[in-house]
């Protein structure tokens, strides 16, 4: 397997540790939280390897959307 392969699968599996804290944390479906984060520019930051913010913990990302939302309401 390539590492390109590998880098996504790791992506796509803490994308879904991090929706599902954030279901959890909002008390939401997970289908809602899995648009919010998509949507949102957490996720984009978070897929910009240059930014860094993919070495950063689940709970901190999870934090990082949930402010970010708090500041568009």
């Amino acid at each position: 397997m390539d590492e390109k392969k590998l880098n996504d699968i790791v992506l796509w599996s803490r994308i879904g540790c991090i929706v599902v804290k954030l279901s959890k944390r909002l008390n939401i479906p997970y289908e809602r939280a899995m648009g919010l984060f998509y949507n949102s520019e957490t996720m984009e930051r978070f897929r910009n390897h240059e930014l860094g913010l993919y070495l950063q913990s689940d709970n901190y990302i999870v934090n990082d959307c949930v402010e970010e939302l708090s500041r568009k309401q």
